[in-house]
């Protein structure tokens, strides 16, 4: 191939042109180069890169990039015949979780707490290196699933019609590998294939939402959020009267009776929805969406259903006979969230050995978690406006765009505000329905202020302030 020079003069405002028609032939991405000129181009820097490789000593090679396993889909013509499998926090949470679940049309089962075997299976089928609380968790999964084979399902059988949710989030902590470490070891044990949907604490279901299996709505986040509410209370409370008790025993068992009932109550409730007359005019005018948004919050705010079913329980712990004259030291549990909050082997059964003890048992409710999260949303996008990211960093001339960055700005600092207040007022209010004996959740911006000095506050991931 001949290439045939063309002469080339200096124009001072537009670069180097070509002087035969004027236009630029200087072209940064190629697409107005010559394709032959290009072409060889081309082969004369990839006749060079290799050059310099050898004699740099470079053994090039073709790069594979990692992708994910492909996961089948867990869709909604599959709920009738595909049970929800989750676990991981104390075992009321997780029956109030089922009443929650079922109340919404799906299957459910909560695995058993974790025990010493569950945490050698998930050392033996998982990675090396692992904290506990992983061990333990995936190990459970992997001897749930060994259990349902030993009781005569088949290996196949149990992938099609099993499902697992659990937690995750990105973080330099052990979370951010939650789903990872449940597919290797599912892989490892045999049970390669078995679905694993993430419910990511950042937000969301990780999944494909057409036709998504677990419809993450308005109602499922209020069921869940109810459950875990409602799960801290009976907890509290069980450890606020179970020290004190004359006749031992009695306080699990009244435990047990209600949150049986409860269950029931959330399992039973209804969702608000216009249907009907109503349910067409609405869809006209495109209110109908809207309208149900508003009346299902109208519900939640004042609605009977569960401060009606927790002052019938309020009643029954009242009927317990207690020895307030007993002197019982407090203890107050904290640390990761998980191992503060099981209740079994994974923390060497701590709350019943504190009590054993002759303590009183202080735990950490689940809300104290979900307010961080909330406050961790308003800090990051303050600390994103701080330090002028690029939707932030605009001329000083455009205040139209500076205007719209305020009001996005502003108006997401309102909703999470609103979402925090929303919360702590149910979670006051359900938990006066009760009977008013626990504590009300910790400011996290009280917390900010006293723990930012000895921990900044902008670190998070496997600890917080």
């Amino acid at each position: 191939m001949s290439l045939k020079q063309q002469p080339i003069t200096k124009d001072t405002s537009n670069g180097f042109k070509n002087s035969t028609n004027g236009k630029d032939n200087s072209s940064t991405n190629g697409k107005d180069t010559n394709p032959e000129i290009q072409s060889f181009i081309d082969l004369q820097m990839e006749k060079e890169r290799i050059r310099l490789e050898k004699e740099a000593g470079i053994t090039s090679s073709n790069i594979q990039h990692f992708s994910a396993p492909t996961e089948n889909l867990f869709t909604a013509d599959q709920r009738g015949n595909t049970t929800l499998l989750f676990g991981g926090l104390t075992w009321g949470h997780e029956h109030l979780i089922e009443g929650a679940f079922r109340g919404l049309g799906y299957k459910t089962t909560a695995i058993p707490t974790p025990d010493v075997e569950s945490f050698q299976l998930g050392k033996e089928y998982g990675n090396n290196g692992q904290c506990n609380p992983t061990y333990f968790t995936v190990g459970n999964l992997v001897q749930y699933l060994q259990s349902l084979e030993n009781k005569g399902m088949s290996r196949e059988e149990i992938i099609d019609k099993h499902v697992f949710v659990t937690a995750g989030a990105c973080g330099p902590c052990r979370f951010g590998m939650y789903e990872a470490e449940y597919r290797l070891a599912l892989r490892n044990s045999g049970f390669d294939g078995f679905r694993v949907i993430l419910f990511q604490q950042t937000g969301g279901l990780d999944q494909v939402e057409m036709e998504a299996g677990l419809e993450m709505n308005l109602d499922f986040s209020m069921a869940i959020i109810n459950a875990f509410n409602m799960g801290d209370m009976f907890n509290g409370v069980g450890y606020q009267i179970r020290p004190y008790e004359v006749v031992s025993g009695k306080t699990d068992e009244v435990m047990q009776e209600n949150l049986d009932f409860m269950h029931d109550v959330m399992r039973d409730k209804s969702r608000y929805e216009t249907t009907g007359t109503w349910k067409r005019i609405l869809s006209m005018v495109k209110l109908d969406g809207t309208v149900d948004y508003m009346g299902k919050f109208y519900d939640q705010l004042f609605g009977k259903d569960y401060t009606g079913g927790l002052n019938k329980v309020r009643d029954s712990f009242n009927e317990i006979e207690v020895d307030r004259f007993r002197v019982k030291p407090v203890v107050k549990v904290t640390g990761e969230f998980w191992a503060q909050l099981t209740e079994g082997d994974g923390n060497f059964n701590m709350f019943r050995f504190l009590e054993g003890e002759n303590a009183e048992v202080l735990v950490e409710p689940v809300g104290t978690w979900i307010q961080y999260i909330m406050w961790q949303y308003k800090a990051k996008i303050r600390g994103r406006k701080s330090v002028g990211e690029e939707e932030f960093d605009v001329p000083a001339w455009r205040l139209d765009k500076k205007l719209a960055n305020e009001l996005s700005f502003w108006k997401k600092i309102a909703t999470m505000t609103v979402a925090e207040k929303m919360f702590t007022r149910e979670y006051n209010r359900l938990q006066h329905a009760l009977g008013g004996s626990l504590h009300h959740l910790i400011d996290q911006y009280e917390l900010q202020r006293l723990g930012h000095p000895y921990y900044n506050t902008n670190s998070g991931g496997g600890e917080g302030h």
